[in-house]
């Protein structure tokens, strides 16, 4: 190999190391009570370093000695951790022996860096492995003991202070994440605009008065089929500013609907038809669409029809409750996990998601879900659902001063997501000069790292 460090060779994990190959035992022989060893089976286990127990087997087929790199060789090929102590292996894992007092997180490390490599030379069509004869065959380079040691101490040394960033990114996100929760409860509870209600106090139209019109509309326009809606008891609500009150979800809105629950004939291209993963906070994603024909679309949109500015609510499945606008002019259909809004033309739609998104209104509708693996919120939820509402043009407020302080915050949470990739990079970036013989200077006093192969030769072949 052309630049090579001084005085290391390039050889296989199968010439320097022995490899065991993991055999699972008899079902029979696992247990939860700590009876033999310790049995790992696969990646699932790993942990950053050594993998978590979780069963026992008092009858192990293959034994991996303490600290041996156990190596995943199916599904997924690559991922390495050690073994804390002599433990039985399953047929997911390889283990692999250091010899001649060689350093075991060198061997670690230098697998990390090739892992993407590792998974190449995985096969199989259900899943990816490799065999024990193509892992031996896996290039490895190698510096004496002394010289492993000082590279195993650089590394941990820079990862420290790499991981220590990392945990300083994590942590600002997670209060990015809290300030985005408080940034919604702030904007219903009419902490965002504070200032505003003082400098047009007696200016502004109380919300009852555009609420009695939009109710006036609706008795003039159904006429005999009109309700009078049941009084909303605020006597266990928070107390709002000044001019607010509270309301239903079905007093503010021209229409509460959802969409095709019999899935239809899907088709190659065709009108969207969107589900619940299709909406996201921002809006509505077409990354995963189906499509129904254009009249199959035309039969459905005359019950839900989707249009710029209607708001979105998931109404099934492990994101229930979440909310968007509808921010685009595109053509689309709705599967029935998801629930349609039409706000009345006094509701400012961005408030009303607004509201919806607030942590008190998204703990009541995960609330009303239920907690089992079918999980949902219906149509009824959503009319009898309180919001509370703002003077009229104090919603636009609202919505401005959240989509500003929400853009401050998807900024620095891009920065932050940057700077967390870039640590990858950095930490593959300190995997590779290492292994190029960059990381620490040598010792012109160490021996050749061919006099430690013969050595590792002569131990194999004793060993036989």
């Amino acid at each position: 190999m052309s630049g090579l460090p001084r005085g290391w060779i390039d050889s296989t994990l199968g010439q320097l190391f022995t490899i065991t190959l993991g055999q699972s035992p008899p079902s029979s022989t696992y247990n939860n009570d700590g009876i033999g060893l310790p049995f790992f089976q696969g990646k699932a286990e790993f942990g950053e370093l050594y993998p978590s127990v979780r069963k026992w087997c008092s009858e192990p087929k293959k034994i991996a000695e303490k600290d041996a790199v156990l190596i995943s060789v199916r599904a997924p090929v690559g991922p390495t951790n050690l073994a804390p102590e002599n433990c039985c292996i399953g047929r997911g894992l390889a283990a692999i022996n250091p010899v001649e007092g060689q350093n075991p997180r060198f061997i670690l490390y230098q697998l990390r860096l090739i892992e993407p490599k590792l998974n190449d030379k995985g096969t199989g069509t259900t899943f990816r492995a490799i065999t024990g004869a193509e892992l031996k065959k896996i290039p490895f380079l190698l510096p004496l003991p002394p010289e492993q040691k000082r590279i195993v101490a650089k590394i941990e040394e820079l990862f420290t202070k790499l991981d220590a960033g990392v945990k300083a990114l994590q942590k600002a996100k997670a209060l990015l994440k809290q300030y985005r929760q408080s940034v919604l409860k702030a904007a219903v509870e009419g902490r965002l605009t504070e200032e505003w209600r003082k400098e047009h106090a007696g200016e502004i139209e109380p919300a009852s008065v555009f609420l009695e019109r939009i109710q006036a509309e609706r008795k003039q326009r159904l006429g005999s089929k009109y309700k009078t809606p049941k009084p909303v008891d605020t006597s266990n609500l928070p107390e709002l500013p000044d001019g607010w009150v509270w309301a239903t979800i079905d007093h503010i809105s021209n229409k509460i609907t959802d969409g095709e629950h019999l899935r239809p004939k899907m088709v190659q291209e065709g009108i969207a038809f969107v589900s619940a993963k299709d909406v996201r906070n921002h809006g509505v994603v077409f990354e995963e669409t189906l499509f129904v024909s254009e009249e199959d679309a035309i039969k459905f949109r005359q019950r839900c029809n989707p249009e710029t500015n209607d708001v979105l609510i998931v109404s099934r499945g492990a994101t229930v409750g979440r909310s968007c606008i509808v921010n685009t002019d595109r053509v689309f259909c709705l599967l029935g996990s998801v629930i349609l809004i039409k706000p009345h033309s006094d509701i400012v739609p961005e408030y009303l998601s607004i509201a919806i998104k607030s942590p008190s209104i998204q703990k009541e509708l995960i609330e009303l879900s239920g907690s089992t693996a079918q999980q949902a919120i219906y149509i009824r939820d959503i009319r009898n659902q309180l919001v509370p509402i703002p003077l009229c043009a104090e919603q636009e407020i609202i919505a401005q001063e959240v989509a500003r302080l929400t853009s401050i915050i998807d900024e620095s949470e891009q920065t932050i997501d940057a700077e967390l990739k870039r640590s990858q990079s950095l930490r593959q970036s300190i995997l590779k000069r290492a292994f190029e013989g960059k990381l620490v200077p040598q010792d012109p006093a160490d021996e050749p790292a061919s006099v430690l192969l013969e050595r590792i030769k002569k131990e194999k072949r004793n060993g036989q």
